[in-house]
Formats: structure tokens, sequence, C-alpha cells
């Protein structure tokens, strides 16, 4: 995917059932490996990638409460989300 725009049409397409709050991973997952596809970025860019995308993702959706809070709190737990991630799938999270 070359742009911002077709990685959230790709995703957005897995939820044409509708969304659930715990389909948010789902979506984090998502990003994360079309961020990946970036080669020519660093991992910090990568993960500024993965917030963009769901930044605009999350606007598609009917989330629970209101929209703007629920989002507001998404994005701003996402960053550590994202490294705890990267720390896992490389083998550096104790379980």
């Amino acid at each position: 995917m070359d742009t911002i725009e077709e990685a959230v049409d790709h995703i957005a397409a897995q939820f044409d059932d509708g969304f659930q709050m715990s389909d948010v991973w789902e979506c984090v997952t998502s990003a994360m490996q079309i961020a990946e596809e970036f080669e020519d970025l660093e991992g910090s860019e990568k993960k500024e990638k993965v917030i963009q995308i769901l930044d605009k993702l999350l606007d598609r959706f009917d989330l629970p409460g209101p929209d703007w809070l629920t989002k507001k709190a998404i994005l701003w737990i996402l960053p550590s989300a994202i490294d705890k991630l990267v720390e896992a799938a490389q083998g550096r999270f104790d379980f």
C-alpha cells in the first residue's frame, strides 16, 4: 500500500459487519503489518505511520461513548501499546 488512505480502506474492509472495541487490537496489528512494508522507514517512523493509520481509521467507525473521547483514549495509549507489541515480537517481553 502506498498511502495511508489505502491502508485505512484495507483495514476498514475487514470490519464491514461492524466494529467492536475488542477489534481495536486487530486494527493495530494490521496497521503494524502494513507499516512493516515501508522498508525505507525507521522504527519510530513506522510507529508514527501506525498512529496515523489508526487516527484516520477510527474516524470511520461508530465508537462507544462520545467518539472523540474514545478515539482520544485509544490514541493516548497507542504509542505504549505499539512499543510493547514490538518488544513481545522481538522476544524482549517477559510474561
